[in-house]
């Protein structure tokens, strides 16, 4: 009975014009959405719609939550979700967003886990939080936004996170339809682990972020920036890495990078 007072409420919201403000704060603000083939577009657009109206924003340190930060962190968000039919963050229990940079310390006591290593006095760009929250820095979210393709967006890491925990825990495995695709995951992330950590060793240049060897979890949410703003490179350089997370987020985004 929810889904359907759910489903028909969504109906309702899409079925009123994509505000022209909206629309320009996306084209402002998500660069790669004008990279997008027309039905992509406005997949995006409708799943961000949803995700502002259902998701709590709130503002950290004076921020106030204006329509230009809703719609352009949801927007990104959607890129997740262009291969997903009916989920739209539900679990997302809140979306803190900062102004600037904060340290661990403002966090203190939080069970947290972050999209860098935090400790004492380091920065922090986003966390995705064991309660299903999520904080972000308004300054990185425009930043990874608007470059489509420097294999950047903390919006996209932290959201990465989010999915990576629907299945009870952050280990780098999202939900996957049968043992068998989650086995061959566990078996290539392990294998990409490793050799990411022989070249580091190496002092060997890599293409991922050097978080990336840490761990599963670490692996998955990195290679989910690469994989939407670099796929070309990702394909390339990690073959097996690049065809999981094509078989998961069931969208190919090499196209949009042809010209």
């Amino acid at each position: 009975m929810f889904s359907f007072f759910k489903n028909r409420r969504r109906q309702k919201l899409l079925a009123q014009p994509l505000p022209d403000e909206w629309r320009q704060i996306i084209e402002r603000n998500v660069a790669v959405y004008e990279l997008l083939p027309e039905a992509q577009q406005q997949r995006l657009a409708d799943a961000a719609r949803i995700i502002v109206a259902e998701r709590p924003f709130v503002g950290c340190q004076g921020l106030a939550i204006t329509d230009e930060i809703k719609v352009t962190i949801a927007a990104q968000a959607a890129l997740l979700l262009l291969g997903e039919d009916d989920y739209y963050f539900d679990r997302v229990l809140t979306i803190f967003v900062h102004p600037h940079e904060q340290s661990a310390k403002s966090v203190t006591g939080l069970d947290a886990y972050h999209a860098r290593l935090v400790v004492e006095d380091v920065p922090i760009e986003g966390q995705h939080l064991e309660q299903g929250e999520i904080r972000l820095l308004w300054d990185d979210v425009l930043y990874g936004g608007r470059d489509p393709a420097d294999g950047e967006n903390v919006v996209l890491h932290e959201f990465a996170h989010h999915l990576d925990r629907l299945d009870g825990d952050v280990g780098g495995t999202p939900p996957l339809p049968t043992t068998e695709q989650r086995e061959q995951w566990i078996r290539i992330f392990d294998r990409e682990l490793a050799q990411l950590r022989r070249d580091l060793a190496a002092g060997r240049e890599i293409f991922l972020h050097d978080a990336a060897a840490e761990n599963r979890a670490e692996l998955f949410a990195y290679g989910t920036e690469c994989f939407f703003e670099q796929p070309h490179d990702l394909y390339e350089l990690h073959p097996e890495l690049f065809d999981c997370l094509l078989g998961f987020y069931k969208v190919d985004p090499r196209p949009w990078f042809e010209s």
